[in-house]
């Protein structure tokens, strides 16, 4: 035998080798990685005291861009939501928040507001046709403090939050909890942020949102302090220099600051009801020393987190 032929023997014989041990890993041991595309990163866990408690090892899931929910395979899945279902249409004096989770590189040109409302709108409806009555739902939208991509997957796309129903003579508050795993340091980051200014500039007679990546954090520290915090409130007022008419000023100064309020809840989804929005002209400056770089420090919003 010819030593071509025998190379080519041998090569052929590896080949063969290679595609054997990838058939038996595909058909053999592929079981984990089909489960692990299928779950989410991690347990999703939630309660409401000790009335109700509820664990699944799937959330809610969405394809990247859109705001309809992939729905659940598992069967802990459906398990979890059948009994919140169930719970909640026994229980009328509990209300349930639905926090549908977007990151900000994702596309969104509906009405909603933002990609995670539409999201929580999504499996507000979903709810709502189990038998939940409608004003046990509220839902807001918040952004993604991580990565929680597979592929084009969201695994991870909203949470839930139970509290008492608004108006309800025995409702009782619980310390309930809703969680995402990851979301305890975020929290305890917001807090250290209470009552302390972020200081957002303007140029003379302009309107634009623009934040530092620092800015961009503590904003979502703020958000999620604010998730664990109901009582939590955003001051943002507005400031302007010292030229042109006080009146003007005063006006001015109210629409950044209401500029301000929109653009943080379309970005980070507080709600606006969650802000209290003033504008206080060139009354409160910050630098006194008539320079551009004066004038410029005191052309501000201020945001400041109270409890």
């Amino acid at each position: 035998m010819n030593r071509p032929l025998i190379i080519i023997l041998i090569l052929l014989f590896l080949a063969f080798l290679f595609l054997g041990a990838r058939y038996i890993a595909n058909t053999f041991c592929g079981v984990a990685p089909v489960a692990a595309a299928t779950t989410s990163n991690g347990i999703w866990a939630f309660d409401d005291g000790k009335t109700f408690k509820t664990r699944s090892d799937q959330y809610y899931r969405f394809k990247r861009n859109a705001f309809n929910f992939i729905p659940g395979t598992t069967g802990s899945f459906k398990s979890t939501i059948d009994s919140t279902v169930n719970y909640l249409k026994t229980n009328k004096d509990r209300a349930l928040t639905v926090t549908g989770l977007y990151s900000e590189t994702e596309k969104y040109s509906g009405n909603a507001g933002n990609l995670g409302l539409a999201r929580a709108n999504d499996i507000k409806s979903n709810l709502i046709s189990q038998g939940v009555a409608a004003n046990q739902i509220n839902t807001e939208g918040r952004i993604l403090r991580e990565d929680l991509f597979r592929r084009d997957t969201l695994q991870r796309g909203a949470y839930f939050t139970f509290y008492p129903q608004a108006g309800r003579a025995n409702a009782v508050a619980r310390s309930a909890t809703s969680f995402i795993a990851g979301a305890a340091p975020a929290v305890a980051a917001g807090s250290a942020l209470v009552g302390k200014d972020m200081i957002i500039y303007f140029a003379t007679n302009k309107d634009e949102l623009n934040l530092s990546s620092k800015d961009k954090q503590d904003m979502k520290d703020i958000k999620a302090y604010m998730d664990a915090t109901p009582s939590a409130r955003l001051q943002v007022s507005g400031h302007t220099d010292k030229r042109g008419d006080a009146a003007y000023n005063k006006r001015l100064s109210k629409g950044r600051a209401k500029f301000a309020s929109e653009q943080l809840s379309k970005r980070y989804g507080i709600p606006t009801s969650r802000m209290n929005v003033v504008g206080y002209g060139e009354e409160r400056p910050i630098d006194n020393t008539n320079t551009a770089a004066g004038l410029a420090k005191n052309r501000r919003v201020e945001i400041r987190l109270n409890k």
